[in-house]
């Protein structure tokens, strides 16, 4: 009895400990990898990325834990990074959007095929939570390696160019599909649609990776 009881509290305390210790791990990957794509290092932004990523993962657990909203975590977590952007780079709302849009489906989409190569569906994450800590544990290394190819490289684009828009249209335009795109994110995140998440990732990257592309070359053209 003694024995069982002492098990149960063993369990009880590792679960938020994994959770908290896991969950941090994977939002500094993200981060790494979301200020890569926009030509920032990471090491140079440590201590208040480390605090939107404690803050926002203390924030994860209670929701997923005590009040058993598991699918709004995400859309948390990009209009929290989306002020982390806007107050660390002083970037302008729809700049910050970008980015943090940008940055976690990236993260999301590597994170998903992973998922489909190494267990091949959800029911195994969801049927066991040291799975969803391997996952989140190759997604971090996965990420961080690429962010330091990129990096290396000198790939990705001029956040700064998201400063200033020409056209008040353009505001309003890109708005709405940011704005599309979370609420689409938050249902599928309630469907729990592993190939219909795949399909809304690469669709929206694709399009604000081609929409940061062409600003950057407007921005060159217009010698800025």
């Amino acid at each position: 009895m003694n024995e069982n009881y002492v098990r149960r509290c063993c369990a009880l305390l590792w679960e938020p400990v994994g959770f908290m210790f896991f969950s941090i791990l994977e939002g500094i990957g993200l981060v790494t990898l979301m200020l890569t794509i926009f030509r920032f290092k990471i090491k140079y932004y440590i201590w208040p990325s480390l605090s939107i990523v404690i803050f926002m993962s203390l924030a994860s657990f209670i929701l997923r834990n005590e009040l058993s909203l598991s699918y709004v975590v995400p859309i948390i977590n990009v209009v929290g990074f989306m002020f982390f952007i806007a107050i660390i780079f002083k970037q302008s709302t729809v700049g910050s959007a970008i980015m943090s849009i940008t940055g976690y489906f990236s993260y999301g989409i590597i994170q998903v095929l992973l998922a489909k190569v190494i267990y091949g569906n959800m029911q195994a994450l969801e049927s066991n939570i040291v799975n969803g800590y391997i996952l989140q544990s190759v997604t971090f290394i996965a990420c961080s390696a690429l962010s330091y190819y990129l990096y290396g490289h000198g790939y990705g684009f001029a956040i700064d160019f998201f400063e200033k828009f020409r056209f008040k249209f353009e505001n309003v335009f890109i708005m709405s599909i940011i704005v599309v795109s979370i609420t689409l994110f938050a249902v599928i995140m309630y469907t729990i649609n592993l190939t219909a998440m795949s399909i809304l990732f690469l669709i929206s990257l694709i399009f604000f990776l081609y929409y940061s592309f062409r600003k950057e070359v407007q921005a060159v053209r217009n010698g800025r």
